[in-house]
């Protein structure tokens, strides 16, 4: 038992994600470059739209440790869709955390017809700072993980994308989404 417990003292315990959210809210820049073009917002069930440009993914699935290192994955999205009928459809995110890319797979329609990616790409890039993720384990084998208010960057590609599909000016280097996340699990 000595063992275990420098383990989780260590806060190197990795568990899989029996329950958890990830709750995100375009920033006010990502809003306003949307609201400019007319284009509007909403949750791809299940994930659900919350008020206030929110939508919430759970269950979320994977494997993490309690300093948020592993991998994570949800079912559901975010669709943007103008008057004229254009709209993408982002869902079934998944990425290695604490910094990496989330990758989604995007269906976008325009007048001149319909496109689904083969595979998924990556949307968003993140690297959430140490100070934001809060874990803990106990010697029961259960464990828990947040973050409050991490930064998610659309990547240059999907910035593109989404400007040529729409008009926008959303670019790379401004956040599109702030996320907070809780899940909890078990060790092993």
């Amino acid at each position: 038992m000595g063992t275990l417990a420098a383990a989780y003292a260590a806060d190197v315990s990795v568990g899989t994600i029996t329950e958890g959210s990830v709750e995100c809210i375009l920033t006010e820049q990502a809003e306003q470059a949307l609201k400019d073009k007319s284009v509007s917002f909403e949750a791809v069930a299940p994930a659900a739209t919350l008020p206030g440009n929110r939508v919430r993914w759970s269950p979320v699935k994977g494997r993490v440790s309690t300093r948020l290192e592993g991998h994570i994955a949800a079912s559901g999205g975010f669709s943007l869709r103008n008057q004229d009928g254009s709209s993408m459809e982002f869902v079934d995110p998944s990425g290695n955390v604490p910094s990496g890319t989330v990758s989604l797979t995007v269906t976008t329609k325009t007048r001149e017809g319909t496109h689904k990616d083969d595979t998924p790409s990556p949307i968003l890039s993140y690297d959430v700072p140490p100070s934001s993720i809060h874990g803990s384990a106990d010697l029961t084998g259960k464990f828990k993980v947040s973050v409050d208010s991490a930064d998610l960057h659309l990547t240059s590609s999907a910035a593109q994308r989404i400007n040529d599909t729409f008009g926008t000016d959303l670019t790379a280097n401004k956040p599109f989404w702030q996320c907070d996340l809780k899940v909890s699990g078990r060790i092993g």
